[in-house]
């Protein structure tokens, strides 16, 4: 069409014809009016509005085209064509007269727009304008705009029309602010000022729209834009933009931070107010925002504006990783689901924020924030938020001053804490008798001062938070370092500062290790296991970055043996833990290397040197050498528990020495000469032999009193260690080499022994730092000395021994033991007295771990009958003991409270005997025939029973289950262990009653009514894989080996466990077991009362755990007392069941009398003893089935053995048969041919008669008379 427009506009110009002038002039002139009667017919809809607009602009597009030379498109092989068509050339002339009528036509379609925007109150048609004024809008044609409006300018119109129109709600859009910019670059710099000064008294989200016009390259160039930028107006909006935080508000933060020619687009001071208000007003959904603002400003000269911001990020971070995840508001997150989502946004919040801000400012403020957090007031050690703390390393990694860096990470100010672990650690080892540490050095200058004291304090949860958590950081970061470093080829500039950091956290590493072998009782124990864990995988990865080759490691090992030597302490620990992580590919024999390093003076405990080979210029000199450095005794000391040669010579050395110093023999005082040369002498005499004459020649002749005179919480720390490395010399002693003694050793060892326990019962203070190193190793030897003596009968047998260990057993019953004893019981009676009033700490440990063992191994009638008759009394012991079990105390009083009992069981039973005894002499001498009650030991355990069952019942209810999170974990392990142990005493107790006893005892559970209640307890707390066997029928379904030990075996109650419940899980098994083992009836009683399902489940149990040990232990015991049986012959079989269930087991008892076989089978079936055992006989025999009633019941009720059901059914044979009178016919009491006895009576002479014998008789006499008396029948 537009090439039709010149034609005639051109053929006019060259004829000067009317048509073609009015051809033109018509074109024009109906175009424009259908234009504008287009855009008045115009609906208000936006798509119609829009569709118009871009119809009209691509029309007028096409007009505006030039006659450019047509194109084709043109593919490959295609042959050359000139296909386009020759171009028309028009004049200038033309030209500018079409272009001229053209712009009158777009001038009168632009106010037909705006007219129809006014009339219409139509905003809909600016975004198509825009696109309009973006093609064709020009000065001209604003110009003309305005006069429609009889305005002036450009600027006029804006002033008098379109300023109103954007600031009414009508016709405010964001097109018709893009509008007003396309126009204002039209606009002088006065007018611009003008246009910018006018948005003062728009709306906020006008500004927002002119702020985002304003950041186009040809606003910025412009003088009055860059200084509206950074106007109080738009610091405000940008300002309430970030307040607001909605993701297009965010967008326009970010994009005026934006630098332009070296600037920020607002300037500084807006930046600053920005920066400050997102750090005052940050939050998890606006993380990301505050992030992207540190990035954007990180790209200008201003990155260090964005620090607080970044810190800020940092700190609320931290708050919501630390936040429990229960604690989130519905208004936080709608789904806990999506706290992991909203934590990881936050942290790469941080990520983003930090890279921006890197270096030198950062770690200024950023190592005290990470301080600051470490040293919350919190209780727990997250080790994924400190790896993500960690994760922080490279933005604060600055290889030029990195040794600074690592000693500010190193440097943590929690010495409070470090000096309280490390003390304490220090203060367990030398309880345990890991350490010896007899000088004051500044290792133990701390622990020499809390022992001194007497204080009952320990290791506190807060200190060791802040010490794990303090060494997991340093580990990570550590390893991050020399990761990042290998990664960019850096070279540390100060390796030596690197190794001393890998041997620190080794050292901490291994008084962490150490502090879980003696913790399991604390409250943070979880954190000491945690904490070990990850810095076992930590070391590890830190030495396979740093070590490709091994030689690093072996560089670590060198240097930690000097450190071992020269200080010793925990850094043979640190040497054995990187010698467990070297390589296997090391072909290293660590301990000879170690052994070579130490000096040649002192030896190791694997291959020990004589010091008496050595040669020394006096003998005065060797002393001092023994005494010089703690580094050789620490070395020997860790390598103890190898052997107990080993143990010995590990322990020999250091008693030596704590002796020396003890004693100050190393002095230069004139009055110790001669003490210190006759000592050295002997020293050096002994070595060879390890001997006790040195110290015992010291002791007798300079000993200012015994042993048992001592008030160990007076006496020095020097004093302490001494007899404290002697215990522990004079136990490994007697675990060596106890046959091989000497007469005056034992006589030492003993004299030791029983003066030390008397001395203990006589110290009020049993949980001080100084008593407990003195019980722990004297209760060690007094179980060694009575293990060596119990079995030194055995041991006869297999050698000859010397006079002196023959007759030990003799003298120790009669001389030691009532001593020994009575002082044990003594100490067990103070410790359960205390329980409830004493605070655990290691020290009680140390002394109730060892007081356990020892009571195992008292014999109650050695002890001190006075001692019996007045506070050690059976009753007052045994219910002291049942009394601390019953009570919510540590575990490990409560392990006590069950050696106790379980030592004075057997007492109990005899005590009960002779209350039967009295009581029956009683009614025979009374004559008074009326059953006696008698009060039986078990009466205390069934009062206990109750009371535990009342807390049971508030905290294990019917529906719940023990993994529920609304049980009370500790609370549940408490009662229940306390349940199951008083049960298990009871039971256990039970089963050692003989004779009339048991029926008493068997009596006394079913009357308690109690067995009902234990039973129930038991199976809910059992192992998880018990239950799952009895929740299936299947013979898949079998126990391992581990878990059938529960039921048979005690349960291993070691205060070193911290796991309670799975000592729970065991013992309920044990329980369960032995319930059914002294109960049976009882329990067969409950169960026919059971729910089917319950009931089911519980036959399952004892299908798959139960049975077949019972069954076993009846066959057992038939085997060693067979012998009983005379005349008898016994026959086992058993059929074949599952894996674990052997099936049903007969037991036939073939038995003769009068010279024929009779026989009885008694069946036990695959869930014995649910199912009672079955007498059945297998042939007829003289005694009718239902007279074998009393062998049911025996067996059935009264947890009867199989042997004694048999001897009973053979007496009761034999008996019978030899009391039943001759049949007359055949001569026979028992039938030749059915094997019966007479049963026909005659009643004139009253004899019996067979009855096949008699009607023989009948028929061959052919009479019916009594063969003897000739009565009539």
């Amino acid at each position: 069409m537009a090439s039709i427009v010149k034609y005639w506009i051109k053929q006019f110009a060259e004829t000067k014809e009317d048509v073609y002038d009015k051809l033109t002039r018509n074109y024009w002139q109906n175009f424009g009016m259908t234009v504008v009667m287009q855009i008045e017919r115009l609906p208000s809809e936006e798509a119609d509005v829009e569709s118009l607009v871009r119809e009209q602009t691509v029309m007028f597009t096409s007009l505006k085209v030039q006659n450019d030379r047509k194109k084709s498109i043109r593919f490959e092989g295609d042959l050359d064509k000139d296909v386009s068509e020759p171009i028309v050339e028009y004049s200038k002339l033309t030209l500018d007269v079409y272009e001229h009528s053209m712009k009158d036509l777009l001038y009168k379609t632009c106010c037909a727009y705006f007219e129809h925007a006014e009339k219409k109150k139509c905003r809909a048609i600016f975004p198509s304008l825009v696109d309009f004024l973006m093609k064709f809008g020009s000065e001209d044609m604003f110009v003309s705009v305005a006069r429609s409006y009889k305005l002036g300018s450009g600027f006029a119109l804006y002033d008098g029309i379109l300023r109103g129109w954007l600031a009414s709600d009508s016709m405010r859009s964001r097109a018709l602010a893009q509008l007003i910019f396309i126009m204002s670059k039209t606009f002088s710099d006065r007018e611009l000022e003008l246009l910018f000064h006018s948005f003062q008294q728009m709306s906020p989200v006008a500004v927002e729209w002119c702020i985002s016009l304003s950041l186009s390259p040809e606003m910025l160039v412009r003088p009055a834009a860059s200084k509206w930028l950074r106007s109080a107006l738009v610091k405000q909006t940008l300002l309430s933009l970030c307040r607001r935080g909605d993701e297009a508000g965010s967008r326009l933060v970010l994009d005026c931070l934006a630098s332009y020619e070296g600037d920020l687009c607002v300037g500084e001071q807006t930046a600053q107010s920005i920066v400050s208000t997102l750090t005052d007003t940050v939050s998890p959904e606006r993380c990301k925002l505050a992030a992207d603002v540190c990035r954007a400003l990180a790209s200008t000269d201003f990155a260090e504006t964005s620090l607080p911001l970044a810190m800020r990020i940092f700190d609320l971070a931290l708050e919501h990783l630390s936040k429990d995840k229960d604690t989130y508001t519905e208004e936080e997150v709608e789904d806990q689901a999506e706290v992991e989502t909203l934590r990881a946004s936050v942290w790469q919040a941080v990520l983003d924020a930090w890279s921006s801000v890197a270096g030198p400012a950062l770690c200024e403020v950023a190592i005290p924030a990470i301080y600051k957090h470490l040293l919350e007031d919190e209780d727990t050690l997250d080790t994924q938020l400190i790896e993500r703390l960690v994760s922080l390393c490279p933005f604060l990694t600055d290889y030029d001053d990195i040794e600074d860096l690592i000693d500010q990470i190193f440097n943590i100010p929690i010495e409070s804490s470090d000096t309280a672990v490390r003390t304490f650690a220090l203060r367990q080892d030398c309880v345990y008798g890991r350490l010896s540490c007899p000088l004051e050095t500044v290792e133990t200058k701390r622990l020499i001062e809390i022992a001194e004291d007497n204080t009952l304090r320990d290791l506190e949860r807060r200190d060791v938070v802040l010490f794990t958590r303090c060494l997991v950081l340093r580990a990570g970061f550590f390893k991050e370092v020399i990761a990042d470093g290998r990664e960019n080829d850096a070279r540390l500039t100060n390796p030596i500062s690197f190794d001393h950091v890998l041997m620190r956290l080794l050292e901490d590493t291994a008084i962490i290790s150490s502090l879980c072998d003696g913790y399991a009782f604390a409250n943070f124990y979880d954190i000491l296991k945690q904490c070990k864990v990850y810095m076992d995988a930590k070391i590890n990865d830190i030495i396979d970055t740093y070590d490709n080759d091994g030689e690093y490691l072996r560089h670590m090992l060198s240097l930690l043996l000097n450190k071992s030597t020269d200080v010793g302490f925990y850094w043979i620990q640190a040497y054995k833990l990187l010698k467990n992580r070297a390589h296997k590919a090391l072909d290293l024999n660590l301990d000879t290397e170690l052994m070579a390093t130490v000096d040649v003076a002192m030896c190791s405990a694997s291959n020990i040197k004589n010091w008496s080979q050595l040669e020394f210029s006096t003998r005065i000199d060797m002393l001092n050498e023994i005494v010089t450095q703690n580094g050789y005794y620490h070395i020997l000391e860790g390598y103890k528990n190898k052997t107990q040669d080993a143990d010995l010579k590990s322990s020999y050395f250091p008693m030596v020495r704590s002796w020396c110093v003890a004693h100050d023999l190393t002095s230069n005082a004139e009055e110790n000469v001669g003490r210190r040369e006759q000592f050295a002498d002997k020293v050096h005499e002994a070595l060879s032999t390890l001997s006790l004459v040195p110290i015992m020649d010291d002791y007798y002749k300079y000993g200012e009193k015994m042993f048992n005179d001592r008030d160990y919480t007076k006496e020095s720390w020097r004093m302490t260690c001494c007899q404290s490395t002697l215990l522990d010399c004079l136990g490994a002693m007697v675990d060596s080499r106890g046959w091989d003694m000497d007469s005056h050793e034992w006589d030492f060892v003993n004299i030791v022994l029983c003066s030390v326990l008397t001395s203990l019962t006589l110290t009020p203070q049993l949980g001080c730092t100084k008593l407990a190193m003195i019980t722990r190793p004297a209760l060690k030897l007094f179980r060694s000395v009575i293990t060596f003596v119990n079995n030194v009968r055995e041991e006869c047998v297999k050698r000859e021994p010397r006079a002196h260990i023959a007759e030990l057993p003799t003298e120790w019953r009669d001389i030691f033991a009532p001593t020994a004893f009575t002082d044990i019981v003594a100490l067990l009676s103070h410790v359960l007295r205390s329980a409830e009033d004493t605070t655990m700490t290691v020290c009680y440990v140390a002394t109730i771990d060892e007081l356990i063992g020892a009571v195992r191994l008292i014999n109650w009638d050695l002890t001190s009958a006075e001692k019996k008759q007045k506070e050690h009394s059976l009753d007052t012991l045994a219910s002291l003991a049942i009394h601390v079990l019953s009570q919510d105390v540590p575990s490990a009083y409560k392990y006590l409270a069950f050696a106790a009992v379980r030592m004075l069981s057997k007492p109990l039973v005899l005590d009960d005997v002779e209350k039967l005894s009295q009581a029956g002499e009683r009614s025979e001498r009374e004559g008074d025939e009326d059953e006696t009650i008698i009060s039986l030991s078990l009466a205390r355990y069934y009062d206990a029973l109750r009371i535990q069952l009342v807390q049971l019942d508030g905290l294990l209810q019917e529906d719940s289950k023990i993994e529920d999170e609304s049980v009370d974990k500790s609370a549940l392990c408490s009662a229940s262990l306390s349940f199951l142990l008083t049960a298990l005493a009871a039971l256990m107790q039970s089963e050692l009653a003989r004779g009339d006893l048991v029926h008493h005892y068997i009596n006394s559970f079913g009357e308690s009514e109690l067995i009902s209640c234990i039973v129930l307890v038991s199976m809910r707390l059992l192992p998880a894989d018990v239950l799952r066997a009895a929740s299936n029928d299947s013979p898949t379904a079998a126990l391992s080996d581990n878990t059938l030990d529960h039921f048979t075996g005690d349960p291993k109650l070691s205060v070193h466990d911290a796991d309670i419940m799975s000592i729970v899980h065991a013992t309920s098994c044990r329980v369960l077991y032995s319930t059914m083992r002294a109960a049976s009836g009882s329990v067969r009683s409950y169960w026919s009362s059971m729910s089917a399902r319950r009931a089911a489940t519980l036959r399952r149990i004892v299908i798959h755990a139960i049975a077949q040990p019972l069954i076993d232990e009846q066959l057992q015991h038939l085997r060693y007392h067979n012998s009983i049986l005379e005349d008898a012959e016994v026959y086992i079989w058993r059929s074949q069941g599952g894996k674990h269930s052997r099936g049903e087991c007969v037991v036939r008892c073939v038995a003769t009398a009068e010279e024929r076989a009779l026989e009885l089978a008694i069946s036990l079936s695959e869930a014995h003893p649910l199912d009672p055992p079955r007498p059945v006989p297998v042939a007829a025999a003289p005694v009718p089935t239902h007279r074998l009633h009393f062998i049911r019941v025996y067996l059935a009720y009264q947890n009867g053995w199989v042997i004694n059901a048999l001897k009973m059914w053979t007496e009761m044979v034999r008996s019978r048969v030899e009391s039943a009178a001759q049949c007359y016919i055949c001569y026979c009491r028992l039938h030749p041919t059915t094997g019966k006895l007479p049963n026909v009576p005659c009643y004139t002479c009253n004899n019996r008669f067979h009855s096949h014998c008699l009607r023989k008789w009948f028929k061959t006499s052919k009479k019916s008379n009594c063969p003897l008396c000739r009565t009539v029948f």
